[in-house]
């Protein structure tokens, strides 16, 4: 079983022009785990209930970050998450191994904490739209 470090995992965010890193990443939260929709499709021939799937939600991903208005990423991200119109973008994370996800998403949260004894950090919150590709 090969195990995979999480350090060195990256996210690239395309700001439009560019795919841009995404600096002072501290952790992602999970991605890939979306759901599905269940369709009843129980007749009355049948003799217990019979069900079906729909289309997969990919859901939301979270990346949990150190503050940087500076860092070119992260920028970009906030500058998306205050645009008058919703636009998704492509991001591209790089797991350690080599291995690359490719989604679009829309950021919908940017909040700060700000601690009394600490660094100022942000969650951004990314609303996946459409197939995760890996590769």
């Amino acid at each position: 079983m090969a195990i995979v470090d999480a350090q060195g995992t990256t996210l690239t965010y395309f700001d439009g022009t560019t795919a841009q890193t995404v600096g002072g990443v501290q952790s992602f939260g999970t991605i890939g785990s979306g759901t599905r929709t269940e369709r009843d499709r129980t007749t009355l021939a049948s003799t217990a209930k019979e069900f079906g799937f729909g289309l997969k939600d990919n859901g939301t991903f979270t990346v949990n970050a150190l503050y940087d208005s500076a860092d070119v990423g992260q920028a970009a991200m906030i500058a998306d998450h205050n645009a008058a119109s919703a636009v998704a973008r492509e991001c591209v994370l790089t797991l350690s191994d080599g291995e690359i996800r490719t989604f679009d998403a829309y950021v919908i949260e940017a909040p700060l904490e700000i601690p009394a004894d600490g660094d100022i950090t942000v969650s951004y919150s990314l609303r996946i739209t459409g197939a995760i590709v890996i590769s």
